[in-house]
């Protein structure tokens, strides 16, 4: 039962054909994966997402990088990443903006971060979008 509803919950979210959870994941990891994707920010923590799901941070982390094939924590900040981009393309917020909504304590981090991510600066990303 709990798989169909996170299925289900995660079609009803708009994830893409590629993100859909599959049937083969633990319920952790798909609890786990569906509470990153709506609060991905710069702060969240492996201890926030284990609580809100009742885990242990230990065993959560490596059931989700065994399952998933990447770290708990670089699933949560590509997300942020591709969140940072996309709201660049829209162009409806400012770099300062985009960085206070994802959370970066300030536009310098968010800046940096961005740039490690995808090789170029926000600005340089908002004139020339990948």
């Amino acid at each position: 039962y709990i798989t169909e509803f996170t299925v289900g919950l995660s079609r009803k979210l708009g994830s893409s054909e590629k993100n859909r959870i599959p049937h083969s994941y633990s319920h952790e990891v798909v609890k786990a994966r569906i509470y990153i994707e709506q609060n991905f920010r710069h702060d969240l923590s492996i201890n926030e997402i284990a609580e809100h799901i009742c885990a242990s941070p230990a065993l959560l982390s490596k059931h989700f990088s065994e399952e998933m094939h990447i770290s708990i924590h670089k699933y949560a900040k590509k997300l942020l990443m591709q969140r940072a981009a996309s709201l660049l393309n829209k162009k409806e917020f400012t770099i300062s903006e985009i960085a206070d909504k994802l959370g970066f304590p300030s536009i310098h981090y968010f800046s940096a971060s961005f740039k490690h991510h995808w090789g170029i600066t926000p600005s340089e990303y908002r004139q020339n979008p990948k």
